[in-house]
């Protein structure tokens, strides 16, 4: 079984991740700079590759991803590491998708803004018809 790490998992999304694994009888590894099972911060590339193994799963929660890198992109393909990210980040999305044709040789699985705020902007421009947004502001509130 491949291992599921939670890269920002002490922070606010990555701990109710977590817990929702957790429920679903998975034994998610936390990953965090700061505190967690392994000590990773996600702009770095010799922390990702030191911790990281080949055919894990990461759960990007390590915001704010507008100062975030391609070093986990990069490292999970030369590395066979599947992402799944809930980037909230137009600009982090966009750098992912320059990666598609390398990501697709690896034969790895990137899914990029898998948040709830990505979602929900999407459906609202999709819902009025607007196929090139300038601008769009939104925020969630728990």
């Amino acid at each position: 079984m491949k291992r599921v790490v939670v890269l920002g998992g002490s922070g606010f999304f990555g701990q109710w991740i977590v817990r929702r694994l957790i429920a679903a009888k998975l034994q998610p590894i936390v990953a965090s700079r700061t505190r967690g099972e392994l000590r990773i911060d996600a702009n770095n590339p010799d922390d990702l590759r030191k911790n990281l193994k080949a055919r894990d799963l990461v759960i990007d929660c390590a915001g704010p991803f507008q100062k975030r890198n391609s070093a986990l992109i990069e490292t999970a393909r030369t590395m066979g590491v599947d992402i799944i990210d809930i980037s909230d980040s137009a600009e982090y999305t966009e750098m992912v998708y320059k990666y598609e044709a390398p990501i697709g040789a690896a034969g790895i699985r990137v899914l990029t803004a898998c948040s709830s705020l990505s979602t929900i902007s999407a459906a609202v421009l999709k819902s009025v018809s607007v196929d090139e947004p300038r601008r769009l502001s939104a925020y969630l509130v728990p």
